[in-house]
């Protein structure tokens, strides 16, 4: 099975008689499953149990962390590992079998003492890296309330380190709660280690998460991925809209490929006058077999019709490109928000989000575009409020989802999140994914 690499052009034809920018989107989509049968996995549970998640936020993670482990089968494998000022291992690495042993030890966890967290996340990463032999989907699920405070604190060593691990196969996810978490830390770890991150306002909404996160866990189809751009001559790429790291060639990191969840990333060509129809760019797709681990490639190239520029006009404008790249843009007018936000500077941060509302205001309407819009309208009231916290918070997490093209930001997980807690079981889950033809 190969995954498809679609290109779509917000004017498909270029100039032949002048230059011509195009502002293409380029939609990478896994390969629909041929059974529903999911790979193994093998996941560590990483948990914070520091003085402030005491009381009800860690009786939810318990309950989050003891459904996961219920939900896992027999293949699967799974440890526990729980910390704060120091890190103990509740259940060690081992197949998914003997479970009554690790619901005991979530059962009697209690909470004390600071957040050392990056050595509560590295000690998972050890325990899962027990399970690297076999082919497995290696991942560290982080959930804390806090900010690292003891042991190894900057957010750029410890993303070094998460990056460290995922060149080894162990990704990582994470899932701050409530307000006091270093949402900075948090994205940092979840980019460098190409998971999630989750912003997780409530309590009741932890297991919801823990069950979103295992749902696109089991459904990857490829990790590691890589998108190589490669222009030909009077071709330049100007821009990339989403905000995405590089590899050591040059090649774009985006988001593991996901059944049923397109990762999209949205750039800029400069096309010189052309005398003919041709190739114009080169797009590689590379990425980590789950099923044989192999590392595989796909790749496809781009041709566009060759007009006068007084017939360009003929051509209808693609709505769909013209939304994505008004959501990404508005991305990153948040991450400029967010720098304002940390300087106090409440003015030109309101400005950041008023021209994001601007650049969602001048786009196709759509429900992404609506949803963005409502976001942008209540981190404005946020701010109005003083709640500088609360705005940076919910902006990070915007940015982050829409830049990465996270599975949060799919139709289906977003349904399942505005339902009421008591109504998000399993099963609900299960019939809103199929619903939207997700796998």
């Amino acid at each position: 099975m190969t995954p498809r690499i679609q290109l779509l052009a917000l004017q498909p034809a270029v100039c032949q008689d002048s230059p011509t920018t195009v502002q293409l989107l380029v939609r990478l989509r896994a390969p629909k499953p041929e059974a529903e049968q999911r790979p193994p996995l093998n996941v560590g549970v990483s948990i914070d149990r520091s003085g402030s998640m005491n009381g009800i936020p860690l009786e939810r993670a318990k309950q989050a962390a003891a459904h996961l482990v219920q939900q896992l089968q027999e293949v699967d494998c799974v440890s526990v590992v729980a910390f704060d000022s120091v890190v103990d291992v509740l259940a060690p690495f081992q197949r998914a079998q003997a479970r009554q042993p690790i619901l005991s030890s979530l059962s009697a966890l209690t909470a004390r003492g600071g957040t050392n967290l990056f050595q509560g996340w590295q000690d998972s990463c050890h325990q899962v890296a027990e399970g690297l032999q076999g082919r497995r989907l290696n991942r560290v699920i982080l959930l804390s309330d806090g900010g690292a405070n003891e042991g190894v604190v900057h957010p750029l060593r410890i993303a070094e380190e998460v990056a460290r691990w995922q060149s080894r196969g162990i990704t990582t996810t994470t899932i701050g709660l409530g307000q006091g978490y270093n949402e900075d830390l948090m994205s940092a770890m979840a980019k460098a280690g190409n998971g999630s991150f989750y912003h997780v306002q409530t309590p009741e909404d932890i297991e919801s998460t823990f069950q979103v996160e295992m749902l696109g866990l089991s459904a990857t189809f490829g990790q590691a991925v890589s998108l190589g751009i490669t222009p030909e001559a009077g071709v330049e790429v100007t821009r990339v809209y989403n905000v995405l790291d590089e590899t050591p060639h040059g090649r774009l990191k985006v988001a593991d490929l996901v059944h049923g969840c397109p990762v999209e990333v949205v750039i800029e060509l400069q096309v010189a006058a052309q005398s003919e129809e041709r190739d114009l760019c080169r797009f590689r797709l590379a990425w980590n077999d789950v099923e044989t681990q192999n590392r595989q490639s796909t790749e496809v190239r781009l041709r566009l019709p060759v007009v006068p520029r007084g017939q360009l006009s003929e051509f209808p404008l693609n709505l769909e490109v013209a939304q994505k790249r008004a959501l990404q843009l508005s991305a990153r007018l948040l991450s400029q928000a967010i720098a304002k936000i940390d300087q106090k500077d409440r003015g030109v941060a309101r400005q950041a989000l008023q021209a994001a509302l601007d650049v969602l205001g001048e786009a196709p309407t759509c429900a992404d575009i609506e949803e963005a819009r409502k976001q942008l309208q209540t981190l404005l009231q946020q701010l109005e409020n003083g709640d500088f916290s609360g705005a940076r918070k919910s902006a990070t997490f915007a940015s982050s989802s829409v830049s990465m093209g996270s599975v949060v930001m799919h139709g289906w997980v977003k349904a399942f999140m505005a339902l009421p807690p008591d109504q998000r079981t399993p099963e609900k889950a299960e019939e809103l994914r199929k619903a939207s033809g997700w796998m």
